[in-house]
């Protein structure tokens, strides 16, 4: 599938997700957004990769939630024996959260959905320079909570694996959500 058609795919959906939340805006809780700071596992590396970004989530029905997500990662840099890689990553969600209440005041969710990840790489070696970057696209599986603070705000934790033809990544991710 070529990048292209990838974008104009999410620009359809995210258009369509706008058209639908908006008719809806009225009702006191059926959309949300907020904030999410998130942190990344690749490949089971122990170093961790660090981003933030924010959250929009509509309520479908009353057990279904839909949930977009952007995260930023702060680029990272790596110096080895003279060499100098400088690697970059954005990461867009869009998943389907299955609600379960557990009380008025708290909620856990599985979650399935689609993941977009962009990765860019700079590598700089003795004052020369290559750069590279690629987009993938894959699933999301994996489950949150939302912990009720007040009639408006909500914080919100969830662990996600995300999963592309080349491997896996494990996310965490914490953020509080506001309700309108």
């Amino acid at each position: 599938m070529k990048l292209a058609s990838i974008f104009q795919s999410v620009a359809i959906l995210m258009i369509a997700f706008g058209i639908s939340v908006s008719a809806y805006s009225q009702q006191t809780g059926d959309i949300a957004g907020g904030v999410s700071i998130r942190l990344g596992l690749y490949d089971g590396e122990i170093t961790p990769n660090f981003g933030i970004g924010p959250r929009f989530q509509y309520n479908a029905s009353d057990p279904i939630r839909l949930d977009g997500s952007f995260t930023f990662f702060f680029p990272k840099k790596f110096d080895i024996m003279g060499m100098s890689t400088t690697t970059s990553m954005w990461n867009l969600d869009m998943n389907v959260h299955f609600l379960y209440p557990m009380s008025d005041n708290l909620n856990l969710y599985p979650l399935a959905g689609l993941a977009i990840v962009g990765i860019g790489a700079k590598v700089e070696m003795l004052g020369l320079s290559n750069s590279n970057s690629k987009t993938y696209v894959g699933a999301n599986f994996g489950g949150g909570i939302d912990l009720k603070l007040s009639d408006t705000f909500s914080l919100n934790s969830e662990l996600k694996l995300q999963y592309f033809e080349e491997g896996g990544d494990l996310f965490f991710s914490a953020g509080i959500i506001k309700r309108f």
